[in-house]
């Protein structure tokens, strides 16, 4: 999520197009195009699941060597 988050940025700052994948009316009743992200929550119960098992970070980088 947070990777997809700076890809986008990174492109608005240099000028490019950005990805959008939905749209959405503001209050101005204008429709804007936006790029949604899911994501799900992390908490101590299901850090490893989320986190470790899906590969996204080893266990000594959330846990640190001893």
């Amino acid at each position: 999520m947070a990777s997809a988050a700076v890809d986008q940025a990174v492109a608005l700052a240099k000028g490019e197009k950005v990805t959008a994948n939905s749209e959405i009316t503001n209050d101005k009743g204008e429709k804007i195009q936006v790029y949604l992200i899911t994501g799900e929550m992390v908490t101590k119960e299901n850090i490893d699941k989320v986190l470790i098992e899906s590969g996204y970070y080893t266990k000594e980088q959330i846990y640190g060597t001893n």
